[in-house]
């Protein structure tokens, strides 16, 4: 009798699973809406939107997950992407400007989410398993003598069953590429290379393996609540939940390990390579100032981890700075941030960079080194978002970090505060258009300063660009590794300023500067 009322049991979950699983599966009509613009250029306009529904059951909920069918897009919408795998929120890119309070008719279908499945299939083995390994196949073991062959059985289907079950629900899994480097491809086989086949079918197999970003997030989530650590080659766990980036190079700095410092070669290499930057923009009346950003482990090195002892306190950022001065314009707000950083939240608990305030007082410093006066950081109105309040300003989500440990989507780390300055809501500038994805241009329309500026950037000019773009007008921001020479005669700047955080500045002053070959801007 348990035995049927088990079977019944795990039919009935099984039947439910499968039966969620056609309903959703049915194409239903949605609409877009709650529009806000994020950015604009002269052909495309880039818009948050969330999906509504006309269904008031089969709809995003803790069931189910939303997939919009992208055929049934206006023709002016021409890319969509969601922001979370089965999120109804995502960004539209539209070559037109989008009046509409809602785009009506848009098709989507719901798939189960990962949990529920996982959930269902844990209770029915647990079922299947506690019913027949306890008390029918262990007296099967015993009366036929056949123990091996039956163990093999099961382990065999433990070894199928799960890759059967990821292939049937393929879509309801999670596929994204947390580690953002290329996976390996399968390898083929063929005689010339039976030696490496092994091993590159080992890192494809691994690359690809059933439920392996489920997996790699319970083994971080154990890690993280268990050991109270994280075994990991990218992440160190901090105190009060902080995370930092790890690597031998940038931990080995923070350490005070000099080996890892520049020499004094490196040294006389990048002053010269500055100057002769500076020298030749110094040609064409270009004022320069090398900015560098301060990593985040060396402002709130308190949530540092206890076992990673310092030797001293000067880095060799520092000392990079201290030797610089001498002949270059060096922006290097650290003092500043360290002021600061007990009366205000200056960088993301869960990302690398820093945030709104810690770049205003960024900003604030690069400002005074052109004698230009802007308000302390005390005399701003500051103002504090949750999550919703962040998603209506279209502010991004900093959490790059727990992204990269597949934990980005958990509650326990989106509870960082967001701050802006509400000074800079009203943006009084325009987006003249996009160089390209990572280069942008802007218009102020009340500047005070009549110059117009060119910041050579990585990621931490970004919370930055209100503030800039509001003071010059003409702002141009290019990636340090997108910049060419044309930049410059192009958009003439008055000002050039070479921004970079402090763990790529040995590469980027030695390797990358000298590639941009500057006396080209002017060769006639």
């Amino acid at each position: 009798m348990r035995k049927i009322i088990y079977l019944g049991l795990s039919f009935l979950l099984l039947a439910t699973l499968i039966t969620l699983h056609i309903l959703g599966s049915k194409e239903r009509v949605g609409y877009l809406s709650d529009f806000g613009m994020i950015e604009r250029s002269k052909s495309n306009y880039i818009y948050n939107f969330r999906i509504g529904y006309y269904d008031k059951v089969f709809r995003n909920s803790d069931i189910y997950g939303v997939y919009l069918i992208t055929n049934s897009l206006p023709e002016y919408i021409k890319e969509i992407k969601m922001k979370e795998l089965g999120s109804p929120f995502g960004i539209i890119i539209s070559d037109k400007i989008i009046k509409e309070e809602k785009i009506d008719n848009i098709k989507y279908i719901l798939r189960l989410k990962n949990s529920l499945i996982i959930f269902v299939v844990i209770i029915v083995d647990f079922i299947i398993l506690f019913d027949f390994i306890k008390f029918e196949l262990l007296q099967l073991f015993i009366k036929l003598k056949n123990m091996y062959i039956l163990i093999s059985i099961l382990f065999l289907c433990f070894l199928i069953m799960p890759n059967i079950i990821y292939r049937i629900f393929y879509k309801n899994f999670d596929h994204i590429n947390y580690e953002n480097r290329t996976l390996a491809s399968k390898p083929i086989l063929v005689l010339t290379n039976i030696n490496e086949y092994p091993k590159k079918y080992e890192e494809y197999f691994n690359d690809y393996l059933p439920f392996r970003n489920e997996l790699v997030k319970l083994k971080n989530l154990n890690d993280i609540f268990v050991f109270k650590n994280i075994i990991s080659d990218r992440v160190l766990l901090g105190k009060a939940k902080w995370l930092f980036l790890k690597n031998v190079n940038s931990i080995g700095k923070y350490m005070g390990i000099e080996r890892y410092y520049f020499t004094k070669e490196e040294l006389e290499i990048a002053k010269n390579n500055l100057i002769h930057f500076r020298d030749e923009l110094k040609k064409k009346n270009i004022d320069f100032i090398l900015m560098v950003c301060p990593n985040k482990r060396f402002i709130y090195s308190e949530y540092m981890p206890d076992y990673i002892k310092r030797k001293s306190t000067k880095n060799d950022t520092d000392i990079f700075v201290e030797y610089m001065k001498k002949d270059i314009k060096v922006v290097y707000p650290k003092e500043e941030l360290l002021k600061y950083k007990d009366k205000y939240q200056l960088y993301y608990k869960y990302d690398y960079h820093w945030n709104n305030l810690g770049a205003y007082i960024g900003y604030s410093e690069l400002m005074k080194s052109l004698n230009i006066y802007v308000d302390n950081i005390d005399n701003v109105n500051i103002k504090s978002l949750n999550g919703n309040e962040r998603y209506n300003f279209d502010i991004y989500n900093y959490n790059d970090i727990a992204y990269s440990l597949s934990l980005s989507g958990l509650k326990y780390y989106n509870d960082d505060k967001t701050y802006i300055i509400s000074n800079y809501i009203i943006k009084n500038y325009e987006t003249n258009y996009y160089i390209s994805e990572t280069n942008f241009s802007y218009n102020s329309k009340s500047c005070k300063n009549e110059n117009n500026i060119m910041i050579i950037r990585d990621s931490y000019a970004m919370n930055m660009y209100d503030y800039i773009a509001m003071e010059f007008k003409q702002s141009e921001f290019i990636h340090i590794d997108t910049f060419k020479n044309e930049n410059i005669t192009e958009y003439n700047p008055d000002i050039v300023v070479f921004q970079l955080v402090e763990w790529d500045l040995k590469g980027r002053i030695l390797n990358v500067m000298p590639n941009y070959k500057i006396e080209g801007i002017n060769e006639d």
